[in-house]
């Protein structure tokens, strides 16, 4: 317990006694000596002002007939929104598991919502909030986040149980945490493999059990760890190609707007069309992105990059034709559509 926790603690004891307490009980409470419990006693009283006397033989107390509190933090009706906004965010990022951590923010929260003048309702909050993940896969199991989050942060490396996608097998992999990443709802790690002697990015949902190891990680340098952002999307790479994409004058007016990567550079033609160059490394994901807009947008460069998504769109072609399924339902025009995309 630190400092400014046990004069938060020494002063809620104190509030709720009206007899003195004895200076044992307050050093069990506190998991102090009597030597940190006279500097806590005489930071509270001389510094921060409290009425507390010394009873003789009995202990320490707050002069009942004297008003105090600590002081604290004052925030207007827009702040502690933006604080209680915050708090909901981070509960939905974390789907609970970041409870444990942010439920002492929402306590203080709470505390400085009763002692306000205005009032906010926390709840009221919450009911005007709306998150709804897309593309959100399996839960991370609770265990699992706690120890890479505090392996991480404590700087310790961690034995992972990893079930690969791609390879669909199970491997045991000693790894130094680098950061967690949240990308498209879902938390990804960021580490330093020791069995492959690279940077790797696992995805938390498929490691199956972590533990926390007493060896101390490694610390990758700035430039390395930027590898992983180099290109666009989750996967990793060495090096980077440009993508350039021409996307229609109706489809340019979503696209203007939306990041793809923080290096992209766009632009608009006379007829109104946009054009997007980007950085990638790895492709699949690219590919996908590329697909969702359909026939309004056309891969420019580079030629590889083109010919995996003609490749993919005849395979999709011949997937369709010639079905002797039931015909498909039609598809609504633009205008008949309920709303924008």
């Amino acid at each position: 317990m630190d400092k400014l926790d046990r004069i938060f603690q020494l002063h809620q004891i104190l509030r709720e006694r009206r007899y003195p307490v004895a200076g044992a009980e307050l050093r069990e409470r506190l998991e102090c000596s009597q030597a940190t419990l006279s500097r806590d006693i005489a930071f509270l009283r001389d510094f921060l002002g409290a009425p507390l006397e010394t009873v003789r033989e009995q202990g320490y107390r707050l002069d009942p007939d004297q008003r105090f509190e600590l002081p604290g933090l004052w925030f207007s009706a827009d702040e502690l929104r933006a604080l209680l906004t915050v708090q909901a965010l981070l509960r939905e990022l974390g789907e609970g598991l970041l409870d444990e951590h942010i439920r002492p923010l929402g306590q203080q929260i709470d505390q400085l919502l009763q002692r306000a003048a205005h009032r906010v309702d926390p709840g009221g909050i919450a009911r005007r909030l709306n998150f709804q993940p897309v593309f959100h896969r399996d839960a991370v199991a609770s265990p699992v986040f706690t120890t890479v989050a505090g392996a991480t942060l404590e700087r310790r490396r961690i034995r992972l149980t990893y079930h690969g996608r791609a390879s669909d097998r199970t491997e045991r992999r000693a790894v130094s945490p680098q950061r967690l990443t949240y990308y498209r709802d879902n938390w990804y790690l960021d580490a330093w493999c020791h069995r492959r002697d690279g940077l790797r990015r696992f995805s938390l949902d498929r490691i199956r059990a972590a533990e926390r190891l007493a060896e101390p990680a490694d610390d990758c340098d700035a430039r390395t760890l930027a590898r992983l952002d180099r290109g666009f999307g989750i996967f990793a790479g060495q090096t980077t190609r440009q993508a350039r994409l021409r996307f229609s004058p109706e489809r340019a007016r979503w696209v203007a707007g939306e990041r793809w990567h923080p290096d992209q550079e766009g632009r608009f033609d006379p007829d109104g069309s946009y054009h997007l160059e980007l950085p990638f490394d790895d492709s699949r994901e690219l590919v996908g992105d590329i697909l969702r807009h359909g026939s309004q947008v056309e891969v420019l460069a580079p030629r590889e990059l083109r010919a995996e998504v003609e490749a993919e769109i005849r395979r999709m072609a011949e997937q369709y034709s010639g079905s002797e399924k039931e015909a498909p339902y039609r598809v609504a025009e633009p205008s008949e559509s309920p709303g924008d995309p």
